[in-house]
């Protein structure tokens, strides 16, 4: 009796998962006549029964390939139905289409071919695609300001550097802004006693752009500082939170690009995190740095959320230093106050890595890609805000996949705190 049972439970589940496979293949065959031939883009702000969001989600049920294939890459911009068992997916920022082939009976595709965006694809695409994809083949290259304070190490000669950098081709739509919400964005590239960084003034440049389109923040409730002293950062955090303390239900948005690293008193064990002014001093960390222990108690003077975004390291390379004559240590794990969200742009063992073609950070780049063009995607409860804990996964996916890509690095964003906390509206 019992075997009898346990074969009865195994037919009914088998039964069942040929039923589920049935119904997506139907409703994958019943659908393909809408979509057929036609170059559908996925994401288009507004997502409805006509969009290619809907016909790669049927794909997505039906083919188990197409899926993984997704979840690793992410979303493409285009999906092209040539029939029930051929279909191409075009990724612009790749110029690229993956072609993948079912066999007549097969349920699983197979990657069987990869070539550059086709011309007869292109006259389908927006005039804004359009212009993406020609930014992608023929780059637009402008020069980045010269510094005028030039590294000067160990009394050695000082020289000036001009950086290349591809333009960001995304552009954000301009949406509601509010009284209640400011931001502070810092960004260090000349430094007076480290290596300098070439990208942070562009990672501000991107970080203004979505706080003031798609963060809510006011033109007049924006500060930018580049390449500030300790004394000016800490000033201007004590001016934003006093600002924001006049308003009820108040956000703050701090964000950092620059150098990072660890620092502990007392040899052994893990150290505090440090963020790196322009007067930053390897042998004296503590005097010239401020800590991210220091950052979060004085934005715990203002009343509302706070949202903490770095893109600095503690790695002791790539946007980190190791400090004068000192073994690499671990940061302690920062634990974020009330209502307070942070982002660090990699776990502490990593390097926070660069896109060099487009002469930006890679983590403050794949931000500014999910909050501004997957935003539609991102919004699981569809309230018209992407909060943190609907971002986190695809932002920690993306960022590793375009650091693999372009450094060939691993590199693992880490959010903690209240993710609750909405970080950017949508169209």
């Amino acid at each position: 009796m019992l075997y009898k049972l346990r074969f009865e439970v195994i037919l009914s589940v088998v039964f069942l998962s040929l039923l589920i496979g049935a119904c997506a293949g139907f409703r994958q065959g019943y659908t393909e006549s809408r979509f057929k031939g036609k170059w559908l883009k996925v994401i288009d702000g507004d997502i409805d029964s006509r969009s290619g969001y809907k016909r790669l989600q049927i794909e997505m049920e039906y083919d188990n390939t197409i899926k993984s294939f997704v979840e690793i890459k992410g979303l493409p911009d285009y999906i092209h139905v040539i029939d029930l068992s051929n279909l191409e997916l075009i990724y612009l920022d790749e110029d690229k289409t993956y072609l993948l082939k079912r066999g007549f009976l097969g349920v699983n595709s197979e990657l069987f071919q990869t070539y550059p965006v086709k011309e007869e694809a292109i006259r389908r695409f927006t005039a804004e695609d359009v212009k993406r994809l020609a930014s992608v083949r023929r780059p637009e290259v402008d020069i980045s300001r010269e510094t005028s304070r030039p590294y000067d190490r160990k009394k050695k000669e000082g020289h000036r550097f001009v950086v290349t950098k591809e333009k960001v081709t995304l552009s954000l739509s301009q949406l509601p802004q509010y009284e209640n919400n400011f931001a502070l964005i810092v960004g260090v590239s000349h430094y007076k006693n480290i290596p300098t960084l070439p990208y942070p003034e562009k990672d501000i440049g991107l970080m203004q752009e979505m706080a003031t389109k798609i963060m809510g923040v006011k033109n007049n409730n924006l500060y930018v500082l580049r390449d500030p002293t300790k004394a000016e950062i800490i000033s201007q955090i004590k001016k934003v939170t006093r600002l924001a303390n006049c308003y009820n239900n108040s956000k703050v948005i701090f964000y950092f690009s620059g150098h990072g690293t660890a620092y502990a008193k007392k040899s052994g064990g893990k150290g505090e995190g440090y963020l790196l002014p322009i007067e930053a001093d390897p042998e004296d960390i503590s005097t010239t740095s401020v800590s991210l222990h220091e950052i979060e108690k004085l934005l715990a003077r203002a009343k509302g959320e706070k949202v903490v975004i770095i893109d600095a390291c503690f790695s002791g390379k790539g946007k980190s230093i190791l400090l004068a004559g000192k073994p690499y240590i671990a940061i302690k794990k920062v634990t974020p106050i009330f209502h307070t969200t942070i982002l660090l742009s990699s776990q502490e063992t990593e390097i926070s890595t660069y896109i060099k073609k487009k002469g930006i950070s890679t983590f403050t780049y794949t931000l500014y890609e999910m909050l501004g063009r997957y935003g539609p995607i991102l919004d699981k409860n569809k309230n018209g805000w992407v909060e943190a804990k609907e971002v986190t996964k695809k932002l920690r996916d993306f960022t590793d996949n375009y650091a693999v890509r372009f450094a060939n690095k691993h590199q693992h964003p880490v959010i903690r705190g209240d993710l609750d906390i909405s970080l950017a509206q949508h169209p």
